[in-house]
Order: C-alpha cells, then sequence, then structure tokens
C-alpha cells in the first residue's frame, strides 16, 4: 500500500518539476499543491523549486504558483475540514515525525552502516541498537535525530547554493534530485522507498539534455552518459533495497532459507551505502557551474 502511495507521491513531484522547467506557474502550484497533499515528503523538494522560480519567473508568476499550491492544499483538504476531521488531517503532517524512532526503517543509508558496526561490535540484536534517540557523545546533548538533519541541512545549503549559481533548466531535476537522495541518505527513520523519487526526478535530467540543444541544434551524444548512469545508478539501488525487503519481509519470492537471506541482505547493507554515497557526491559534481568558454572562443 505505502509502496503506491510513494508512486502516487513521485507523480506529483515530477509533474511539478517538469511543470517549472517549462515555466508554467499554474501547472507547478497544480501539481505541488496535489504532491504535498498526498505526503508530506514533497516538501524535499520544494528549496529547489522555489529557488529556481526565483531565479526564472516574474513576480507574477511567482505570486500565481504559490497561490495555485496553497488552493489545491486547500482544496483537498476542505472535505476533511467539512466532515470535522480537519485534526486528524493536520497530524498526518505534524507527527510523521518521531512515529519510527529507529536510525533506519530498512534504508541502504549511513546509519544503516552505523547499525550494522554497533550490532557487530556489541554483539547486541540489530533492534536493540536500531534508535535515533541516543546521544552522538557523551556529556554532548545532540542526539542522532539532530545530527542527521543537521547533516542534511547542510547538503541542502550546498545543493541550493550550486543551483543558485547554475539556474538552467537542466540543474533543476538534478537539484530535485539531490534533496531527495540527501534526505534518504543522511537522515534518520528512513524507509527503503524514500530514494524512489530521485530516480524518478532524474528522468527529467536526461530528458532535460534532450531538450538543451547545442549551438548546432543537435544534442552530443557524450552529453548524455553522465545522466543516464547517474539515473541508472540509483534507479538500480532503489530497486534493489526495496527487493531485498518485500522479497523476503512480505513475499517471499527468493525461496531462499533464512541464513543465505540474511547473508545478501548483510553484504548489500554494508555496501549499497557507500554506493549511495558517491551517487550524492555525483550529483553535487554535476551540479557545479559550468566552465566558462575560452575570451577567443
Amino acid at each position: 500500500l505505502w509502496g503506491q502511495i510513494d508512486t502516487i507521491l513521485c507523480l506529483g513531484m515530477v509533474g511539478a518539476t517538469l511543470a517549472l522547467m517549462n515555466r508554467r506557474p499554474v501547472a507547478l502550484g497544480m501539481w505541488l499543491g496535489f504532491a504535498l497533499s498526498v505526503k508530506l515528503q514533497a516538501v524535499i523538494i520544494v528549496p529547489a523549486l522555489f529557488l529556481y522560480a526565483v531565479r526564472t519567473l516574474r513576480p507574477r508568476q511567482l505570486l500565481a504558483a504559490i497561490g495555485v499550491t496553497l488552493a489545491v492544499v486547500g482544496a483537498l483538504a476542505a472535505p476533511y475540514i467539512a466532515a470535522g476531521t480537519g485534526a486528524r488531517w493536520l497530524g498526518t503532517y505534524t507527527t510523521s515525525v518521531g512515529r519510527y524512532p529507529n536510525r533506519t526503517v530498512s534504508a541502504a543509508n549511513i546509519w544503516m552502516v552505523v547499525n550494522l558496526a554497533e550490532a557487530k561490535a556489541t554483539g547486541k540484536p540489530f533492534p536493540a541498537v536500531n534508535r535515533d534517540t541516543g546521544r552522538v557523545l557523551r556529556g554532548v546533548p545532540v542526539t542522532e535525530r539532530a545530527l542527521s538533519l543537521c547533516l542534511f541541512g547542510v547538503c541542502m545549503v550546498a545543493i541550493l547554493a550550486l543551483l543558485w549559481r547554475r539556474p538552467v533548466v537542466t540543474a533543476l531535476p538534478l537539484a530535485a534530485a539531490a534533496s531527495v537522495w540527501a534526505f534518504y541518505l543522511l537522515c534518520t527513520q528512513m524507509h527503503e522507498r524514500y530514494g524512489v523519487p530521485a530516480a524518478a526526478l532524474l528522468t527529467l535530467s536526461v530528458g532535460g539534455v534532450l531538450v538543451s540543444r547545442s549551438p548546432g541544434g543537435k544534442t552530443r551524444p557524450a552529453a548524455m552518459v553522465a545522466p543516464l548512469a547517474v539515473w541508472g545508478a540509483v534507479a538500480l539501488s532503489s530497486a534493489w533495497n526495496q527487493f531485498l525487503v518485500l522479497s523476503y519481509d512480505y513475499h517471499n519470492v527468493l525461496r531462499l532459507p533464512f541464513p543465505s537471506y540474511l547473508g545478501a541482505w548483510d553484504l548489500s547493507m554494508w555496501g549499497l551505502p557507500f554506493v549511495n554515497i558517491m551517487l550524492l557526491a555525483f550529483l553535487l559534481w554535476q551540479l557545479r557551474p559550468a566552465p566558462s568558454p575560452p575570451s577567443g572562443a
């Protein structure tokens, strides 16, 4: 069920990003309002969308996008408010953080490595160490949850700074995807499916290169290599993470004895987070400002 909800969420996030790439403020507001109404997780791409909109839209277009977004959220919330369940509707937004106070909820991120390392070092079972409420250091009143949010915040500042310096159509889906991937990789309480919107958004990066023509009017084949590679890698990483969870915990399609499955799980969960870190670094590298052409060109 939640995987189906996240598919609908991806639709709204991709629609909003595509609308802004085409500078259509009304469509942007409609898609973004829809995405935020489906799941608050869509807010992760709002900073990148807002910054790009400020850089590329006229003030009236920006106000129109904001107004339509709020109108759509209000319209979709109206039936709940009219039925007297507005407080419960609002609670889905205000109480989501902390519902699963774990370092990770099967996501192959940096906190999965911390869990595996602590479980191996202490001999404690995985569930016993999988909490994000512990302090980072003794005597320092900073929890692992707070540290994860700080790491994500620093990464978001870097993403927005790079996007500000390079407000081109091909950079927007990269920045949105990098925001989602950083959220999935750096924050605690992440489910295995939370990286999927990054793969969906990266399809727009491939399309953006296709529509961003070179001076001769043609797309150079070499320009497609990096977008296709990072999209494929993010998609495969997300798919494998979900497959490991769904194949045994829910459907048992592998028909493997548990020790064999556990071996595949441990090997993947030690390796995937490091692959995902490299993918995030590559996304940031792709967002770098393009070098200026030689003065004589």
